[in-house]
């Protein structure tokens, strides 16, 4: 099954926005204070993304079984990990 040819340009582009979000932060200031507490949210909203990106290549790949599966590949255990 070929994915779509804009899925991982899309991947990679929240990757990218997720970095400039975590260069944003900043650290004298509470999770709660200030542009923190929307960054905060958009934090959310990325690891909520990026867990779509998960579950959705374990149900097109499956998960463990199979030759293709999702926990085959090297790089997929570790976004699996990280995320």
């Amino acid at each position: 099954m070929a994915p779509h040819p804009l899925y991982n340009p899309a991947i990679l582009c929240l990757i990218f926005g997720n970095s400039v979000l975590l260069a944003c932060v900043d650290p004298c200031l509470g999770d709660t204070e200030g542009s923190n507490n929307l960054l905060n949210q958009l934090d959310t909203f990325f690891t909520l993304m990026f867990m779509l990106d998960i579950i959705f290549k374990a149900i097109s790949l499956g998960l463990i079984m199979g030759y293709d599966s999702y926990l085959s590949d090297n790089w997929n255990i570790l976004d699996f990990v990280l995320v």
